[in-house]
C-alpha cells in the first residue's frame, strides 16, 4: 500500500523527494539507511561501511532545504532516528511518514500523531473478493458459501485477495470443502501473527496451483525479509535443490519459475 502512495505521491509532485524503506520486525539500521540513500541519490553512502559516517551524510542530505517526504514501513518497536540519520534539528523541509500495526508503536514510541485505517466494509469486501475470485460467487449455489467464507477473511484486504485467488472461478464442491477446512482449522499460535490470519493464508497456501508453486513460495522464504530476490539466484536455488530435474536447461527452468512467481503474486502470498 505504502508503494503506492510512495508512487502517487511522485507522480503528483507533493514533494519534491520521496524515499521509501521498509524498516520490519528485525531492525537494520545499515539497511534502513541504503534504502533511503538510495532513493535520494546518496552513492556515497551505499560504499560508506561506517555507521557513524553513513548517519551523517544522510543528515547533511536532508538537511539541504529541499522538500522530503520520508516512508518508513512496517515499524515495530521505537526507531533510533538519529543513529538513522533523521535528526530534524531546525529543518523544517523534510516528513516523516511512518506505517506499524500497533497504534502505540507510532503514537507512544515514536511520538507521531497516528492516522488509523478501517477495515472494508461489507460492499468494499465483496467487491474485492470477486475481484480475484470471479464471477462465480454470484451463483446461486455458491454465493452462501462464498458469503461464510468471506466472513472468515476478517474484512483484510491481503487475506481476501489470497482466498479470493485460491478459490477462482471454483465449482461449489471447491467452495464447500474451503469452508469445511476453515470450520476444522487449528490455527497455531505464532508471536505476533493472528490466528484468523494465520488460518486463512495456510488454506490459500494449501490450495495453491500447481503444486510446484508451494515449493517455489518456500524457496522465497530463504530470503532475508523484504529482500528483492533475482529471478536467476531463485532458478539456481531450485535447480540446486532438485525441483527442476525435467528442465534440460537453465532457459527453461528460468521461465518455469517466472510463471510460478506470477502464481503467487496473483495469489497475494508475495506481499
Amino acid at each position: 500500500m505504502m508503494e503506492q502512495v510512495r508512487s502517487q505521491l511522485v507522480g503528483e509532485r507533493c514533494f519534491e523527494e520521496v524515499a521509501f524503506a521498509v524498516v520490519s520486525a528485525t531492525l537494520d539500521v545499515k539497511s534502513i539507511q541504503k534504502r533511503l540513500g538510495k532513493d535520494l541519490g546518496l552513492t556515497a553512502l551505499d560504499k560508506e561501511e561506517d555507521k557513524l559516517e553513513r548517519a551523517r551524510l544522510l543528515k547533511r542530505r536532508l538537511n539541504n532545504g529541499k522538500k522530503v517526504l520520508l516512508i518508513l514501513d512496517d515499524v515495530w518497536s521505537k526507531l533510533p532516528l538519529a543513529d538513522i540519520g533523521i535528526d530534524f534539528g531546525d529543518a523544517e523541509s523534510f516528513k516523516i511518514l511512518m506505517t506499524s500495526r500497533e497504534k502505540r508503536v507510532c503514537e507512544y514510541d515514536n511520538n507521531c500523531r497516528p492516522f488509523k485505517i478501517e477495515l472494508l466494509n461489507e460492499v468494499e469486501a465483496w467487491c474485492l473478493f470477486k475481484q480475484h475470485a470471479g464471477d462465480c460467487i454470484e451463483k446461486q449455489e455458491i454465493r452462501p458459501l462464498a458469503e461464510k467464507v468471506l466472513k472468515e477473511c476478517g474484512e483484510l484486504p491481503l487475506v481476501i485477495r489470497a482466498i479470493g485467488a485460491a478459490l477462482k472461478d471454483g465449482d461449489s464442491f471447491e467452495w464447500k470443502d474451503a469452508l469445511e477446512r476453515f470450520e476444522n482449522s487449528s490455527p497455531q499460535k505464532i508471536a505476533n501473527v493472528d490466528e484468523q490470519v494465520y488460518k486463512t493464508l495456510e488454506l490459500s497456501f494449501n490450495l495453491l496451483k500447481p503444486p510446484e508453486a508451494k515449493v517455489c513460495l518456500l524457496l522465497c522464504s530463504t530470503f532475508e525479509e523484504d529482500a528483492e530476490i533475482p529471478i536467476d539466484d531463485l532458478t539456481r536455488l531450485a535447480k540446486a535443490m532438485g525441483y527442476l530435474q525435467d528442465m534440460d536447461s537453465l532457459w527453461k527452468a528460468r521461465n518455469r519459475v517466472l510463471t510460478l512467481v506470477k502464481v503467487l503474486k496473483s495469489s497475494g502470498l508475495l506481499i
